[in-house]
C-alpha cells in the first residue's frame, strides 16, 4: 500500500508544484504550469504603483496603464522542471519559497510618458 501511495504521489507531482510552494509570495501548491502562470498573471497585473515625489506628493498608477505587463517568457516552467518529484512527501513538512525576477516586463517608454 505504501508503494502504491508513493508511486501515485510521484505521478501526481511530476507536472505540479509541490505542497507548500510559493512563487513571489503567491501560493502555487499543487498547480500545473498553466494554472500557476494564470494565477500569477492575475495576481501581479492587478497591482498598483504608487510614486512618491520629493515634495511628498504621490501619484497612483494602475499597472496595466503604466507599461508593466506579465512576461509570458518567464522561468516558471524551468522552476517546475527543477523539482525532484521523487521527494514529494518531504514537502508536506517544509515550505518552498521561490522568487522569480522575470515575471513582469516593463515598457520604459510608456512608463516615462505616463
Amino acid at each position: 500500500m505504501i508503494i502504491v501511495v508513493y508511486l501515485f504521489g510521484c505521478f501526481y507531482y511530476h507536472n505540479r508544484f509541490m505542497s507548500h510552494t510559493t512563487i513571489n509570495d503567491i501560493d502555487v501548491s499543487g498547480m500545473t504550469y498553466q494554472d500557476a502562470s494564470t494565477t500569477l498573471e492575475k495576481a501581479l497585473t492587478k497591482q498598483t504603483l504608487t510614486l512618491t515625489f520629493v515634495d511628498d506628493t504621490t501619484e497612483t498608477l494602475q499597472q496595466d496603464e503604466s507599461g508593466i505587463t506579465f512576461n509570458q517568457n518567464n522561468s516558471i516552467q524551468k522552476t517546475l522542471d527543477q523539482q525532484n518529484y521523487f521527494l514529494w512527501f518531504t514537502h508536506f513538512f517544509q515550505s518552498t519559497k521561490i522568487n522569480l525576477n522575470d515575471l513582469l516586463v516593463i515598457d520604459e517608454d510608456k512608463l516615462k510618458k505616463l
